[in-house]
């Protein structure tokens, strides 16, 4: 949302269209957590990246579509650069 903007005031500014658009441009949860709180110093160290995997897979072990959460789980592996099978095993666990 722009700021000093919600829903409300944008969809009475711009148009239903307008706000449609946003949303559905919008970034997904998963890179917005990723972007907002994994910082420089906490992705340089194991026990920040672990930390943040510990984090994450608690948001990661309550989504339902069983496709998403292991693209989840792949993207933030990789990212993290921690073993696959042990985020998956942090995800089940939490």
């Amino acid at each position: 949302m722009p700021a000093g903007e919600d829903p409300d005031s944008l969809i009475r500014k711009s148009g239903s269209d307008a706000f449609r658009e946003r949303v559905e441009s919008a970034e997904d949860f998963f890179d917005f957590q990723i972007k907002r709180n994994l910082s420089a110093a906490e992705s340089k160290t194991t026990a920040g990246r672990v930390a943040f995997a510990r984090k994450m897979s608690q948001f990661m072990s309550v989504v339902p579509d069983l496709v998403v959460r292991d693209t989840l789980i792949s993207r933030l592996a990789i990212r993290l650069t921690i073993p696959r099978e042990t985020l998956q095993q942090m995800v089940h666990l939490s």
